[in-house]
């Protein structure tokens, strides 16, 4: 998990004031760091795949040296504050080819960052960035995706900044792929890329968290409103549901929850952790706990005045996403029939037919899902249970006959 927090890493480095020399390193440790990444030294003491100061023949002739460098990744190239990026890159133009190529090149100069696309068969992509812009959760003019997920792909998966299509390629793929999303979701589940696409539509939504949470657990709605930083351990990966947020008077406010069962602890898979990592680090660089009121204080998700999210306004932004992009759907194909509506609360349909799908069993999925009994899941999933008992039986035939 990352030992240095996002505003830490921008301060510190904003008020640096060193030369190239002496902070290159400190630099891109920090920054592994506030991405909870191994740097060279730790990750690979031998340089074998991942260096600092990786020796390189230049093309045209002589010998230099490539500031970081992972392999299949990136390599990088540091300048003082202020100085030429332009020199720098051209710098790593003359590495690559004995670096083998790697698919991104990244120049900095600890407060600029560009990030130049090497793939092969493409037209050249720059994502540039500043320290300032990495609290972004949306693309900035000169940066196609959000900065700090920029920064998480170049170690994380280097592919998906491959330039490739348009915008408005990709708005024609997002309209179709939620029709299909749509439908899924209709008929209570949709299935794995359809979940991922849903996922990749709403990334830059500030409740991006959240859906996500939703779908990887099936929390409600009241209860993902009112998890605090507190029910949370990042480190284990772990969730707690102690409190939920429900109506009185309409007004929103924080309950305990009404049965036992609805008290429980629940796994978070690790992208679910590193958004909320990335979340709070947002949140903490943003606002100060003095504009937050009383109840809301350690609440995760709050309202843009720091208040406690009223559900309907919760449910008026997932709306607004399925509509939007509905809206794009039919403006290209305007003889299609409109899809109906979905619901939130499809979203926690979602991860019980997946995980019951997918092989897990009806007990736990009855556990995470907080029903009071085992039986009202399988009531209200039992369309999942012919595959879970196809399943069940090609597991038995091929444990005593060997056959399946």
């Amino acid at each position: 998990m990352p030992s240095l927090d996002l505003p830490t890493f921008i301060a510190r480095w904003q008020a640096s004031t060193g030369s190239e020399r002496s902070t290159a390193q400190s630099h891109f440790i920090d920054l592994c760091e506030m991405l909870g990444q191994p740097h060279p030294v730790a990750a690979d003491p031998e340089g074998a795949s991942y260096a600092f100061e990786r020796g390189v023949k230049k093309s045209g002739g002589g010998d230099g040296w490539a500031d970081v460098w992972m392999r299949g990744h990136f390599a990088w190239e540091y300048k003082g504050k202020k100085k030429d990026l332009k020199a720098a890159y051209d710098q790593l133009l003359k590495y690559r080819e004995d670096l083998e190529s790697p698919p991104l090149l990244v120049v900095c100069d600890l407060n600029r960052f560009e990030v130049h696309t090497n793939f092969t068969d493409t037209v050249k992509q720059i994502y540039a960035f500043t320290l300032a812009d990495l609290i972004s959760i949306e693309p900035t003019p000169t940066c196609a995706l959000p900065p700090l997920e920029v920064l998480r792909l170049l170690f994380a998966d280097p592919r998906r900044l491959r330039p490739g299509r348009t915008r408005e390629q990709a708005t024609e793929d997002a309209a179709r792929e939620f029709a299909t999303l749509a439908k899924s979701l209709q008929s209570r589940g949709a299935d794995r890329e359809d979940v991922r696409r849903f996922l990749d539509a709403a990334t830059s939504d500030v409740y991006a968290p959240l859906w996500e949470i939703a779908l990887a657990t099936g929390m409600r709605r009241g209860e993902l409103l009112g998890v605090r930083w507190q029910d949370i351990d990042l480190t284990r990966g772990t969730l707690t549901i102690q409190q939920a947020v429900t109506l009185l008077n309409d007004k929103a406010i924080i309950q305990q929850p009404k049965s036992a069962a609805s008290r429980r602890t629940v796994r978070l898979p690790a992208h679910c952790i590193a958004a909320l990592q990335a979340h709070k680090d947002r949140r903490s660089f943003r606002t100060s706990p003095a504009t937050i009121s009383g109840d809301a204080r350690d609440l995760v998700f709050t309202s843009t005045t720091g208040g406690i999210i009223h559900p309907r306004n919760l449910i008026r932004n997932f709306a607004l996403i399925m509509e939007q992009e509905e809206k794009r759907r039919l403006a290209k194909y305007p003889d299609a029939t409109p899809l109906p509506r979905i619901r939130f609360h499809d979203l926690r349909h979602t991860y019980a037919t997946l995980s019951l799908s997918g092989g897990a069993d009806i007990k736990t999925v009855s556990t995470r899902l907080g029903h009071s009994s085992i039986a009202i899941t399988g009531d209200v999933y039992m369309h999942v249970t012919p595959q879970m008992d196809e399943r069940a039986t090609a597991v038995i035939e091929d444990a005593i006959f060997g056959v399946a």
